[in-house]
Formats: C-alpha cells, sequence, structure tokens
C-alpha cells in the first residue's frame, strides 16, 4: 500500500501464527511537496488607480497543509510598481501611484516567486493589463507675453 502521510501516521500489522505474535509498525514520513500556481494570471487595473489599491490576489496552493511546509511566501520580482501586501499574503497591490499610466505603458508584466517553508519554490508570470480612463484636461504652464508701448 503507498501513502503520501496526509491521511495516516502509520499503520499496525498483526501475524499470529500458533502463538507466536510478530507486529510490525510502519510509520510514513511526509517529505516536503512543492506549492503549486497557475503559470499566468491577468488582472485589469484602472489606470486612476491609487498606491496601495489592490490589484487580485493570487492563489498558490501547498499540499503540506498539516505541517510547517505548508507556509506559502509570495514575492514579485521585476517590477517595483506592484509588490504583495506582505510576503504572507496574497493581494497583488499597488505600491507606487503615478507609475501607470495607460497613454505610456497599457500593459505591465513582472513574474511572483510562491516558497514554501522547506524552501521549494515555483514561478507564474502575472500581466496587468491597464484600463484607458476619461483623463482630466490639463492646463498648459503660464506663458510669458511681451507687449510693447506704442
Amino acid at each position: 500500500m503507498i501513502d503520501d502521510g496526509r491521511t495516516n501516521d502509520g499503520y499496525t500489522s498483526k501475524i499470529d501464527k500458533k502463538s507466536c505474535i510478530l507486529e510490525t509498525i510502519l510509520y510514513i514520513i511526509d517529505a516536503n511537496d512543492a506549492p503549486t500556481v497557475l503559470p499566468t494570471i491577468t488582472f485589469n487595473l484602472s489606470e486612476l488607480a491609487k498606491s496601495g489599491d489592490v490589484v487580485g490576489s493570487m492563489e498558490a496552493r501547498d499540499e503540506d497543509t498539516t505541517s510547517l511546509y505548508g507556509t506559502i511566501f509570495y514575492n514579485a520580482i521585476d517590477t517595483e510598481i506592484f509588490e504583495f501586501s506582505n510576503h504572507l499574503s496574497n493581494l497583488i497591490v499597488l505600491s507606487k501611484d503615478n507609475e501607470i499610466d495607460y497613454e505610456s505603458k497599457n500593459l505591465h508584466e513582472f513574474t511572483v516567486v510562491v516558497e514554501d517553508y522547506g524552501g521549494l519554490s515555483v514561478s507564474s508570470n502575472i500581466t496587468i493589463n491597464i484600463i484607458d480612463e476619461n483623463d482630466p484636461p490639463t492646463i498648459p504652464r503660464s506663458y510669458f507675453f511681451e507687449i510693447n508701448d506704442f
């Protein structure tokens, strides 16, 4: 019988043959499993979003739910614009405002590394589509005019 250690801690079997008893106890030790995550995730975000606004949540799983190995850490790499609210949270937030503008860049891509306490990791590619909004009109800087007396 094969078991991954998640449902039973061990097995006991007894053989009784003419008053000779052989008892065997087999304990299953759970090995660390790597976390799993979707390889690519896409979110949409308004260009009017402000610092700290939630972009979306990332779903990662680790089969080691009964051990310390099941603790998952999230890290956004290759970006200074987006981050996780903390390394144990799956919420992606906008870290700097005024960094997103549909007219200058309408797509942002970065990588997220999900790592468990045992050091096993998996990565996912994140794509954030910036949604164009009605930008307020801008007033040009003041101008200097010289008027000559006649």
